[in-house]
């Protein structure tokens, strides 16, 4: 019994004992680090801000530091962050040489730029941006660190587009899609001519083509110039509604004073935007593709795309079908423009999807 007592009081001595390694302190508090990876999005709070670093408190063994190389971004991070702001942040490393694990901000404050410029576009209120470059479209700039684009319709006609680059301008959104990346302004909305523009829009209808002239050429589609009563109004071609089948270089498709016929898809008079089609004066190739293609059937095509994932098979013009790479054979090597024979596995016109398999003579070593 004595012994007994004995032990249970060296287990309470021990217990009650100073921690010699972290690992113990850890254990007598309780407390489970949790364990964080490289891209791992995690939330925190600022513990600390000053131009020398941003601490976040993310409940790992150490504080977060913030690294961000851009100096707008950290400058705009400093003037916005207090200690206790709950945060968003991106890991950069688990763990830096000093034991930090270091984070980036920068997808939070991207994110709340996006939504504040969602904000202005609702409410008119103009934002100021910086000119960038002045392309045959029109002029890039930068608003509240992200890309925009102002055409050139939308530039004041009172000074010279080169003057603009460099210059501190107002303006307002026209157009914002944050999944596209996609931010359109106009610099002549604040300045009181939207009502011509007003009245030339209203002139126009939805659903009827026009001949028109491609007037800027950008990532993310074209701008497109048609006359109404001898005025000339701008609309976008959305890369979306350029083709059927996917494109992607559309300075290759196209270049500034070309003649197009397009369809007006979409008017926006409260927001003087109006939206164009090229592909929707055509058939929709995918509307009876199950009527062309069944599964099992024997079709012949021409390699357009060589991909980490698979090879893109034109079989006809907006109809691509994709042969995943775990029925790549081994032993052969695609290039883009050779024609290939293949069964169809399967068919998905919702999703517009055809999965292929190459014909083989004889099953190869390794295929799978």
């Amino acid at each position: 019994m004595a012994k007994q007592s004995t032990q249970n009081k060296h287990n309470s001595n021990s217990s009650n004992s100073s921690p010699s390694s972290m690992e113990e302190l850890l254990a007598q508090t309780g407390y489970e680090p949790h364990g964080i990876k490289k891209g791992q999005q995690v939330e925190g709070t600022v513990t600390a801000v000053s131009p020398k670093e941003i601490l976040v408190d993310i409940g790992a063994k150490t504080e977060g530091v913030v690294l961000e190389k851009d100096k707008k971004l950290l400058n705009e991070l400093l003037s916005t962050l207090t200690v206790g702001t709950k945060v968003n942040a991106t890991v950069i490393s688990p763990e830096s040489e000093y034991g930090h694990p270091v984070l980036s901000l920068r997808k939070e404050l991207l994110d709340k730029n996006w939504n504040a410029l969602n904000a202005k576009k609702e409410s008119g209120e103009e934002i100021e941006v910086v000119g960038i470059e002045l392309t045959r479209g029109g002029l890039l700039v930068e608003a509240m660190g992200l890309r925009g684009f102002i055409p050139l319709s939308h530039l004041d006609s009172n000074e010279k587009p080169d003057t603009l680059v460099g210059a501190h301008i107002k303006a307002k959104v026209l157009d914002i899609d944050r999944k596209e990346r996609r931010l359109v302004l106009s610099q002549k909305a604040g300045r009181g001519d939207n009502k011509k523009l007003g009245a030339m829009l209203a002139k126009l209808e939805i659903g009827k083509e026009y001949e028109g002239t491609v007037s800027g050429i950008t990532n993310f589609g074209i701008f497109v110039k048609v006359t109404v009563d001898g005025e000339e109004v701008e609309g976008l071609v959305h890369i979306s509604e350029i083709s059927w089948e996917k494109v992607e270089e559309l300075d290759k498709l196209f270049k500034t004073g070309d003649k197009v016929t397009v369809l007006i898809i979409g008017i926006d008079k409260e927001n003087f935007k109006l939206n164009l089609s090229l592909k929707q004066m055509t058939k929709d190739p995918w509307a009876a593709v199950a009527d062309r293609y069944a599964k099992d059937q024997t079709v012949k095509g021409t390699v357009n795309k060589v991909s980490s994932f698979g090879v893109f098979v034109g079989l006809e013009e907006g109809i691509e079908g994709l042969i995943h790479k775990t029925k790549l054979p081994m032993d052969k090597e695609f290039k883009v423009g050779e024609s290939i024979e293949c069964v169809v596995e399967s068919v998905d016109r919702e999703k517009r999807r055809i999965a292929l398999v190459p014909l083989l003579k004889a099953k190869p070593v390794g295929y799978r």
